[in-house]
């Protein structure tokens, strides 16, 4: 702050005299205290936080573009184009892929949400039949309208016979169309549908083997479940 210079009058003695004419500085602008306080703070308080702003925004900024990015559905490879099946391709909050065998019969993965049953119900399904049955997939076909038949087992060991027989019961006695899944559908869906072509339909065990290779299935991995649906009754 520059000092302001005052004058004043002239004061006159007793004896007569003049005294000489005397200048005082006095400092315009000066603030109280309470406000020098307050802006020393909020000046501590930016230099303080200035580093934590700056990597909010360097982090702010990545997640945005995370966010403009559209997800895409990962894309998994498909079985060949065939003459005795159809492939559908993948099917929304169902997993792998879903296969037209023919009017009667379809095989994919498992629905993991409500709506992927109401989407296998709107293909005209009328009976699913679940490898690997879950609370949730009961209380959602209920809900829909859908039967479902039970048919658990592992993929490791041979399929028990009263499985595969209630299995072909369930093609027979059931209202068609059916879907049948696992998992992926691949493996122990993919051997029902090859029983579904050898007893249902009267195909030789190696043409329903060789479609099962072709729709993803492994016959070697697998040949222990192939080997159960060959000797069913």
């Amino acid at each position: 702050m520059q000092p302001i210079k005052h004058k004043f009058r002239r004061t006159v003695l007793q004896d007569g005299s003049v005294e000489p004419e005397r200048e005082h500085s006095v400092t315009r602008g000066s603030e109280p205290s309470w406000r020098t306080a307050l802006r020393f703070g909020c000046v501590l308080f930016y230099l303080l936080m200035a580093p934590f702003l700056c990597a909010a925004g360097h982090a702010a900024e990545p997640m945005a573009r995370t966010r403009a990015t559209p997800k895409m559905k990962p894309t998994i490879p498909l079985p060949p184009a065939g003459d005795t099946y159809r492939v559908i391709g993948q099917v929304r909050e169902i997993k792998m892929f879903v296969v037209k065998y023919d009017d009667r019969f379809y095989r994919g993965g498992e629905p993991v949400t409500k709506e992927a049953v109401k989407l296998i119900r709107d293909m005209g399904v009328k009976t699913i039949i679940s490898i690997c049955p879950t609370e949730a997939e009961r209380l959602w076909c209920r809900q829909l309208g859908v039967a479902l038949v039970e048919v658990p087992f592992d993929e490791q060991s041979p399929i028990p016979a009263e499985t595969l027989k209630t299995y072909l019961a369930a093609l027979n006695e059931r209202a068609s169309p059916f879907y049948v899944h696992g998992f992926g559908g691949t493996h122990r869906g993919g051997v029902l549908g090859a029983a579904y072509r050898l007893h249902r339909q009267g195909w030789t065990f190696e043409k329903a083997a060789e479609e099962f290779d072709r729709l993803g299935g492994n016959l070697k991995r697998d040949a222990t479940m192939l080997e159960s649906v060959r000797k069913a009754p």
